[in-house]
């Protein structure tokens, strides 16, 4: 390794056990400290080992493409509001507040994808400082948003892990990339508009913090892949060869993903759930997952004793089968039971506001990362 890649890694090692102990200490860290950190680090690198100005061919066309497909995913979810509805901003909207809120973000993005392009074009040969940055970045990202959740609970560390730490690798993947490939002009596109334009903008798409989780990491995965086939194109290589079967297995997983994130964003009829304990055992095991059917949430006269019923109570999602029903006109009285041997009848009445679906379906096991990881998470 040469020397300035041991600067960096050197420095880069400071950064992510900062980032580590500060996340596990719970010590509330603004963007103001962080941006001064991490310009302070730039400056340390420029200092010894010199800055790299920017070369890129193609500057104008790569720009332009850019900013076509960071537009592009503005566009996407707020047409996606159009089907699911939209929400106001909590965000102040006089120029003092826009001003206020934007300022820590944007001097953090200035900083960072300084530092980021510093990094990768004097470590560029060590493929160990690259996967550093990525991770140097992401618990960047994962120490800004860790006071917003309770680390606590076991479900709210993996929920940041779900809703933050994920999206933020695919994201720190395709600028790290980027970066070394064309420059910082490129990343400081996306991640000005992908990170400002919600503290300008009065309304959001209604969507949960799980489907934008998802589109946070299937876009960043999309832009990469076209940049790099266009990139091949442009350098004339033959990708004709490409086999036809990988073709289509790409495709195959292209639609088998759509499909698992429309059952997992519970906007569509259909919703996939995963089962956590053994009451319904045989019928339903720990670690299935159940295709629920939310039709019958509005169609409460079509219950049937012996349905498997998925419903809510206090707060926590059960799957267990109908074993009386009872209505006075329109309110509906449940009494349900698990399958497990010995199981009681359930000491409350599911409502109708309760509702959440009958079971249509179960795939066995493929539920079982989920359940390891909440017991992993919750101890």
């Amino acid at each position: 390794m040469k020397r300035s890649e041991k600067i960096i890694f050197l420095l880069q090692i400071i950064c992510i056990i900062f980032s580590i102990l500060f996340i596990f200490l719970r010590n509330e860290v603004n963007q103001y400290i962080i941006s001064l950190i991490l310009f302070v680090e730039f400056l340390i690198l420029w200092g010894l080992i010199g800055f790299e100005k920017e070369k890129i061919q193609n500057k104008k066309k790569i720009v332009l493409l850019i900013l076509f497909f960071t537009i592009g995913f503005l566009i996407l979810i707020y047409s996606l509001g159009l089907f699911i509805g939209f929400v106001n901003s909590s965000y102040g909207h006089s120029f003092s507040t826009i001003i206020k809120n934007m300022l820590p973000v944007l001097l953090f993005i200035i900083t960072s994808e300084l530092l980021r392009y510093e990094y990768v074009k004097k470590g560029s040969r060590s493929n160990l400082i690259i996967v550093t940055t990525v991770l140097v970045f992401t618990l960047m990202d994962l120490l800004i948003k860790a006071p917003l959740y309770n680390l606590n609970e076991g479900s709210k560390i993996l929920e940041l892990i779900c809703t933050v730490g994920l999206p933020s690798i695919c994201k720190n993947v395709m600028l790290t990339s980027f970066a070394l490939r064309y420059g910082y002009t490129i990343t400081y596109i996306y991640a000005l508009v992908v990170g400002l334009y919600e503290y300008i903008v009065p309304i959001f798409p209604a969507y949960d913090i799980y489907l934008k989780a998802v589109l946070d990491i299937l876009y960043p995965i999309f832009i990469l892949l076209l940049m790099n086939y266009l990139n091949k194109k442009e350098e004339k290589e033959d990708i004709r060869d490409k086999k036809i079967v990988s073709k289509i297995i790409a495709f195959i997983a292209f639609i088998f993903m759509m499909i698992v994130v429309a059952l997992n964003s519970n906007l569509f009829r259909f919703w996939a759930a995963v089962v956590g304990s053994g009451s319904m055992t045989p019928t339903i095991n720990v670690g299935d997952v159940v295709i629920v059917d939310k039709y019958y949430q509005e169609h409460l006269e079509k219950l049937e004793n012996g349905d498997i019923l998925v419903f809510k109570y206090r707060d926590k999602i059960y799957t267990h089968r109908i074993v009386g029903i009872s209505n006075t006109g329109s309110d509906y009285y449940i009494k349900t039971k698990g399958d497990r041997e010995g199981q009681m009848e359930d000491d409350w009445i599911v409502r109708n506001k309760d509702v959440v679906g009958v079971v249509k379906m179960k795939i066995k096991y493929i539920g079982y990362p989920t359940v390891w990881l909440n017991k992993i998470v919750n101890g």
